[in-house]
């Protein structure tokens, strides 16, 4: 039990640890809701594992771009929701701040909490993967495998790479994603068989008619040693299915996706999308998701994030002293070579699943 003191009766948790994040100098406990200390969920802290911090994307080739004009297309699936095995390798340092005790300063500090969540390996920021969505695969143990199950037939994402030199470097390409709406292969299968022979229509929603431009793109992205940078624009929609016909939207705030093309351009590799999820667009992707105000699974989330939010949706007002209104996530993903169909209508979006009042 944890005493007035603050601390569990062997004094290795403090009482305000809300969060559930482990005790780090013993991870043998954890503290959850503020008032006990239960069984173990953490590994044992690598012993160097403070000398290897702020692990962030490459940075841009320093050299000329070249006249280039191949371009590569690419299906996204297999999006890894249930992280609770995985979440503290997964993503980057968002805010180049590693914070791996109660000792470090933070970029701010969460409304229900004095000090704030730890940092996964290297300082990689992904508290969502460590909070809520361990609550989601606690609440729905086959929640992951029904997202994959229903992306691998078809509701998947396209990302277009334009404008590439070929080489493992290039300091300049220009990439978009779109939602998939349909897939043509011309052996007649009327599913996706994920062997590069699939030929994927987008939504047409994903792009600015007028100006014939992406929503979801960067001119200014690069590939540096074959691993792919795009900077995504700040709380454009991304979606994702759920379970029973539920949705996950996303729209955070600097949004990256990384990944790695393999050797033969088969694959793209280590997909992941990393990203500032601000708290007033995290409560209306609850709601999206039909986990509506007044349920148990709602109430369980709002506690958790009270005490895990981490960073600040604008990093530039990020202080030591300023509360946290957004959390770090990080969303991997699988890209396999496709081909690029036509720009169609995109299908009605769900019911609103959380009915008003």
């Amino acid at each position: 039990m944890v005493t007035d003191s603050g601390t569990d009766s062997d004094g290795m948790c403090e009482a305000d640890f809300g969060d559930a994040r482990s005790c780090r100098d013993d991870c043998s406990l954890v503290c959850e809701g503020g008032d006990a200390c239960v069984a173990p969920r953490c590994e044992p802290v690598d012993a160097g594992m403070e000398e290897e911090c702020g692990v962030r994307w490459p940075a841009r080739p320093d050299r000329p771009d070249a006249l280039d004009d191949q371009e590569v297309v690419f299906a996204l699936r297999d999006l890894q929701l249930d992280q609770r095995a995985s979440w503290a390798e997964l993503g980057w340092d968002l805010d180049q701040r590693c914070t791996l005790s109660t000792a470090d300063e933070a970029s701010c500090i969460p409304p229900g909490a004095s000090s704030p969540p730890l940092d996964g390996r290297e300082g990689r920021d992904n508290v969502f993967g460590a909070t809520i969505l361990e609550e989601l695969a606690d609440a729905d143990p086959g929640l992951g495998a029904a997202v994959q199950a229903r992306m691998s037939a078809g509701e998947a994402l396209l990302l277009h790479i334009g404008g590439w030199n070929g080489q493992a470097d290039d300091p300049l390409v220009e990439v978009w994603l779109a939602q998939t709406v349909g897939v043509d292969r011309a052996d007649g299968e009327p599913e996706p068989q994920w062997d590069g022979a699939d030929v994927w229509d987008v939504s047409s929603a994903n792009f600015v008619t007028m100006a014939n431009r992406p929503r979801l793109g960067d001119d200014r992205a690069y590939i540096a040693n074959r691993t792919l940078v795009v900077r995504l624009p700040d709380r454009e929609e991304l979606v994702f299915p759920l379970s029973g016909g539920a949705q996950l939207e996303l729209r955070m705030t600097e949004t990256r996706l990384t990944g790695t093309l393999s050797e033969d351009t088969r694959r793209l590799e280590d997909v992941v999308i990393t990203g500032r999820f601000a708290l007033i667009d995290l409560e209306a992707a609850l709601g999206k998701a039909g986990i509506c105000p007044g349920t148990e699974l709602r109430a369980r989330l709002e506690r958790r994030l009270a005490t895990s939010l981490d960073l600040r949706s604008d990093p530039e007002t990020a202080s030591p002293g300023v509360t946290c209104d957004a959390v770090s996530a990080a969303f991997p993903l699988v890209g396999v070579r496709a081909g690029l169909g036509a720009r169609v209508e995109p299908p009605p979006p769900p019911e609103d699943r959380c009915p008003a009042g």
